[in-house]
């Protein structure tokens, strides 16, 4: 289970670089409003999480609760 762990911080860590390195890419060549833009990836990225995670009672949960909305208001504050 440790291993796990630290092969999914690995992952996490290398996906997270290349989306940083994919937002500058996208304001600088394709001159795109940042802000928006990180919005917009952010958001894609948990619908189609949330899609995948499929129907049931941990979605519903996820959804509702208050931690989940300020880590995700904090995380687009951090790249805003």
């Amino acid at each position: 289970m440790l291993y796990l762990g630290i092969f999914q911080a690995l992952g996490l860590t290398v996906l997270i670089s290349f989306f940083n390195v994919f937002l500058r890419m996208a304001v600088q060549e394709w001159h795109v409003e940042p802000v928006p833009f990180t919005c917009y990836c952010l958001l894609m990225a948990a619908f189609v999480l949330t899609l995948a995670a499929g129907p049931g009672k941990l979605v519903k949960e996820t959804l509702k609760s208050k931690t989940t909305w300020i880590y995700s208001f904090i995380l687009v504050s951090t790249y805003i």
